[in-house]
This record gives C-alpha cells, structure tokens and sequence, in this order.
C-alpha cells in the first residue's frame, strides 16, 4: 500500500515537472539552466531531489521532456546555436477561450490595423493565442472574423477598382491564416507581364498617404517569364487593385503562428522642428515605435527599422526639404534616387525657361 502512495506521490511530481517546463517553453526558448530552475520555483527545490548532483538533474530533465512527448503529446526541441529548448510540435492545444474572449480577440485585430500604434504587437499576440486554441475554437474565431470583415466594404477605400472576388479570397486568405497565390502586376514592371507571388497573408491594410487598399504579405517567392522563380523571403505591401482577377488561390497550408522575420532595413532622419512640435507622426511603414532625440539645432532625430525602404521613402519624400535621410544606406539610395529624378525632371524645366 505504502509502495503504491510513494508511486502515485512520484508520478505527480514528475507531472508537475514537466507542466512547469511547458509553461516556460510558452513564453519562449529557454536555457537548461532557466528550465530547471522554472521547475525549482514551481515545483520547489527538491524537484529534482534534494541530494541530486547536477549530471543527475539533466537525466531527469531529460526524461521530463520524454515524458512530454509521450503522454502530453508535445516534443520538446534542442537547437544548438542558441543552445536553447523550444517546442517544436503538439497534437494537443495549450489554451481555451470562450466565445465572449474570441469575440473580443476578433475586435482587437481588426481595431489595431497597421496604421494604429501597436497594430504589429496586437497581431502577433492574437496569432500566437490561435495557434493554442483547439481547432473548433479557432473556427468560432473566424467566423467572429467573418462578421466584422462583412461590415467593411475595401475596394470603397481605394481610389482604383478592386475586383470583388480578389477582395472576398484576400480577405478570406487572411481570415483562415492561409498562404495564397497570385499574379500581380506592379506599377514599376515596366513590361506589363503579371508575375506570381506566393506569399503568407498577414494583414488588409489602408495607405493613408496614397489612399489605397494594401495586402501586407510576407512573399516566399516570385515567378516571372523573365527571370523565372526568385526566392525572395521579404514583406511587401500588395495593392489589391493590381492583383490580376482569377490568379487568386488560396492554399490549404497554414501560415505560422507568427509573422517570420524578414529582413529589416535601418531608417536614421531629421524632421524640421515644427513637424514635431506636438509629437512624432506615425509613420506607418516603421516597425513598432522608433526612437526620437531632439538636436541642439532642434530638428528630431528619428531612428527606427522597415520592412520595406521603397515605401518608407516614399511617405518620407512628402515632407520635402523638411525631412533629411541621413542613415541606413539602403533607404539613402532610395531617397537619392526618387529625389534625383525629380531634379532631372524640374531641373530641365528651369533650364529651359
């Protein structure tokens, strides 16, 4: 009888243990180190025995992690550059919300677009909640979703048509978190050939500058006659009006829970001081919240990252002599040459007056 209490006693340890490890493998990759002492602080300090040495608490921790995989059903990685343990699949969900919090969820994605403060956190947050639901319950969601999207008609806020079917797959692309294809063809492909995309839908979007609908994606690669497949593995903005009508299929494999990191540009600019006299204007192709330093000659310094120098240059070029690029050499270029095109276009008109 006492034989079968001290099992019972050991099987609940050993659980707790390893709920302990998930529960710090949720809030991300962690150390040996950090793991066992999560189990310390849950578990207590005999968690791994009070007369262990520290080869005999990496066995256990070992078997804690074996334990995962075979009755929770969840497998625990090791990844060796960062010498970290992270999860790297699971049949089984992590969390469970009712219908009242999924609505609310639904809200919050759709309130925070990218051009409200914080949008990216709020969607990188309401991604990783899914990805722990249960399926059933991931499927409340989009249809809370679904309600919302129909309340917003895109191609009214667009000042070139949007064909109604690209609109219903996009939006639906993004409801579901599936990848998509396309054919697009952009204003700068000077041969007028449509070019397929196949990219990860993150985010329906509003250009406040050129007051047109915008797919944020996640583009994986480009197929053109031309140049034939390209990997490219950056984001990019997708007008909805040049997405070719009929090229749009949505494809049965899952985005990730969250949004890949893609290449980050460095944005380093001046802003006259009456620009910033009463704050930093949100500039909607920064990543999250740049830092500002106001010089002794009171212009802002702004410091930040993009995703995309085309864009970001783009909305800077509005502010004319009022903005000064000074770092981040790709966004420089880019500066440089927008603003060189337009001296060899007004430059010839003054010469010839």
């Amino acid at each position: 009888m006492s034989q079968k209490r001290g099992t019972a006693e050991s099987s609940w340890r050993v659980m707790s243990r390893c709920w302990a490890i998930l529960l710090r493998l949720q809030q991300g990759p962690a150390s040996l180190e950090e793991l066992i002492s999560t189990v310390k602080q849950y578990v207590g300090d005999d968690a791994y025995g009070s007369q262990t040495t520290p080869a005999q608490q990496t066995k256990r921790f070992r078997h804690d992690l074996e334990n995962l995989k075979k009755h929770f059903h969840i497998a625990i990685q090791y990844d060796r550059r960062p010498k970290k343990y992270r999860i790297q699949e699971r049949e089984w969900p992590l969390l469970n919300l009712a219908d009242a919090h999924l609505e609310t969820l639904a809200f919050l994605e759709q309130a925070h677009t990218a051009n409200t403060p914080g949008a990216w956190e709020v969607k990188r947050l309401v991604r990783q909640l899914l990805a722990w639901l249960p399926s059933d319950r991931q499927k409340v969601f989009e249809q809370y979703q679904r309600q919302r999207a129909m309340q917003v008609d895109w191609s009214l806020r667009d000042e070139e048509p949007i064909d109604p079917g690209v609109q219903a797959l996009v939006q639906e692309a993004c409801i579901q978190g599936r990848y998509l294809q396309f054919d697009y063809l952009s204003r700068r492909n000077e041969e007028e050939i449509p070019r397929q995309h196949y990219v990860q839908p993150w985010e329906l979007r509003v250009n406040r500058r050129r007051h047109h609908v915008e797919l944020w994606a996640f583009c994986e690669w480009r197929d053109a006659e031309e140049e034939g497949k390209r990997d490219l593995r950056r984001y990019q903005a997708y007008r909805l009006s040049r997405i070719v009508p009929g090229s749009v299929v949505i494809l049965p494999k899952k985005i990730p829970a969250l949004p890949p990191q893609g290449r980050r540009y460095t944005a380093v600019y001046d802003l006259h001081p009456r620009l910033i006299k009463y704050g930093l204007s949100t500039q909607d192709e920064l990543i999250g919240d740049p830092t500002l330093t106001i010089q002794p000659n009171g212009w802002g310094r702004v410091e930040g990252e993009t995703y995309s120098v085309f864009n970001l240059a783009r909305e800077l070029l509005y502010y004319g002599g009022n903005c000064r690029v000074i770092g981040g050499a790709d966004l420089r270029a880019e500066m440089e040459k927008l603003v060189g095109a337009l001296v060899e276009i007004y430059g010839d008109n003054q010469a010839t007056k």
